[in-house]
């Protein structure tokens, strides 16, 4: 993807799903980050989707770097924004954060996520084992969500990038 900064640590495959789920989301659900480094998956997000979907991340540590976009950042702990949270339906909830909290950041924002979501983690990788064994728990103990398939296409792109389905409540 052209045009995107230098200051994300995302591969071009995770800039890809990034990017594909985004894209789809429809009015009035939203795109939902939690864990913003510096803002360059929060970037992707904004270019994928269409004028009328908001954009939101989360992160407690003030690093971020896109001050007077579109994306609304806040500015706290995920349990915090959480407790906040206005109750927007989200159409795609990205989960990178604290590598050592995936699964209680999925706990805490799944109930906001609609029917047909999608839940994206990043860094389902052998340096994050945690993330790993989170996701793996979620999918055997979450019966609503579905694992997604990974095709052909996907194998040839460089992602850590775990991708989960709600399909039920």
């Amino acid at each position: 993807m052209e045009g995107i900064f230098d200051f994300q640590q995302t591969t071009d495959g995770d800039k890809e799903i990034i990017a594909k789920y985004a894209s789809q989301i429809k009015h009035p659900n939203c795109y939902l980050e939690i864990g913003t480094w510096n803002g360059g998956s929060a970037l992707i997000a904004l270019q994928s989707v269409m004028p009328d979907i908001e954009v939101y991340t989360v992160d407690s540590y003030d690093r971020f770097m896109l001050k007077g976009s579109r994306i609304h950042f806040i500015n706290k702990t995920s349990e915090e924004a959480c407790k906040e949270w206005d109750e927007k339906p989200i159409e795609v909830l990205f989960i990178d954060g604290d590598h050592s909290m995936a699964r209680e950041d999925f706990e805490m924002w799944e109930k906001f996520v609609v029917v047909g979501g999608i839940v994206i983690f990043h860094d389902y990788a052998p340096h994050s084992p945690d993330v790993k064994e989170d996701c793996h728990y979620i999918i055997e103990n979450y019966k609503n969500y579905k694992r997604l398939a990974i095709t052909e296409e996907m194998k040839a792109i460089n992602t850590s990038i775990f991708q989960i389905k709600k399909v039920g409540n």
